[in-house]
C-alpha cells in the first residue's frame, strides 16, 4: 500500500500517475487548500503526517515530492521506518546529506526520479556507446516558459548531469560555468575525447529540451527529450522494482558532479 508526501504541481502529477494502478492510503501536505482539492479529486485518501505514515505497517511504498530542502528529512524518517521510497530528484539538498541517507537504505528500494533515463533514445544511445561507438561532441539545450523558484542547479541542471553520467559513466568531464545566473546557466564540458555544453534557460518564450550529438565520424543525431512517456516508465520501474541502479548511490554521483562545477 502507498502513501505520497508533497502535493505541489509535480506531486499532483505523481499522485495521478501512481493512483492509476496502486492503492494509495495517505497523502501528506501542509496546505489546507491543497488538502481540500486532493479530498475532492481523491475522496478515498486520508490526510496524514509523516509520522503517521512511518508508523503504519501497511504502508510499504512512499512517493516523496516535497521541496528540495525537505527531501533529506522526509527520506531519513521513511528509510528509518524501512519504507521503499520514490524520491524526487536530486534526492537531497547536498552531497553530505545524501551520503547519510545511503547508510539507512539497506532494507529499502529507493529510486530517485531521474525520469529522462527511461527515454527510449537515451537508452539506445547508451547501448551504442557501450558497443564502442564514439561521440566527439554534444549539446544539451533546455528552455522552459517558467519553473520553480528554487536553485536552478538543483532543480534543473541535475537532469542533464544524470544523462551524461548514465551514458558516459567512465568519462571524466571537467565542467565550468560560462554563465551562472538565477534563471540561466551555460556549462562547458571537457574530457580527453568529448566536448560539450549544457544550456538552461527557465524564463523563455519557447519550450524545448534536446540532446544533439556528433559522432566521431561526423554524423549527427538529435533527441527530443520532451517526447516519450517517460514519467509512466519511471513510476512503473519503482512499482515493479525492476532497475535498482537509479538510487541514492547514483544520486550521490550527480550531486558530487554538481558541487565540483567551477
Amino acid at each position: 500500500m502507498y502513501a505520497i508526501c508533497g502535493i505541489g504541481n509535480w506531486g499532483h502529477k505523481l499522485l495521478q500517475e501512481f493512483s492509476k494502478t496502486q492503492n494509495i492510503k495517505y497523502f501528506c501536505c501542509k496546505s489546507p487548500e491543497t488538502a481540500e482539492l486532493v479530498n475532492k479529486n481523491f475522496p478515498n485518501l486520508e490526510r496524514a503526517s509523516i509520522e503517521q505514515i512511518c508508523k503504519d505497517d501497511l504502508i510499504t511504498d512512499v512517493v516523496v515530492s516535497v521541496p528540495i530542502d525537505c527531501l533529506g528529512e522526509f527520506a531519513s524518517k521513511l528509510l528509518t521506518s524501512k519504507k521503499n521510497i520514490f524520491l524526487e530528484k536530486p534526492g537531497s539538498k547536498s552531497l553530505k546529506e545524501i551520503e547519510s541517507l545511503k547508510s539507512l537504505s539497506s532494507d529499502s528500494f529507493v529510486q530517485v526520479n531521474y525520469k529522462f533515463l527511461f527515454h527510449e533514445e537515451i537508452l539506445q544511445l547508451k547501448k551504442e556507446v557501450e558497443s564502442g561507438k564514439k561521440i566527439s561532441r554534444f549539446n544539451i539545450d533546455w528552455t522552459k516558459y517558467g519553473s520553480f523558484g528554487n536553485d536552478i542547479r538543483l532543480n534543473l541542471l541535475c537532469h542533464p548531469l544524470s544523462i551524461l553520467e548514465f551514458i558516459f559513466p567512465k568519462e571524466k568531464f571537467f565542467m565550468e560555468y560560462s554563465f551562472n545566473q538565477k534563471d540561466y546557466l551555460l556549462v562547458q564540458c571537457y574530457s580527453s575525447s568529448i566536448r560539450g555544453k549544457i544550456r538552461i534557460c527557465r524564463k523563455s518564450i519557447e519550450r524545448k529540451f534536446s540532446l544533439n550529438i556528433e559522432y566521431s565520424d561526423k554524423t549527427t543525431k538529435s533527441i527530443d527529450l520532451n517526447n516519450g512517456n517517460i514519467l509512466k516508465k519511471s513510476t512503473n520501474n519503482f512499482i515493479d522494482k525492476t532497475n535498482p541502479n537509479i538510487g541514492l548511490e547514483f544520486a550521490s554521483r550527480i550531486l558530487k558532479k554538481l558541487e565540483k562545477i567551477r
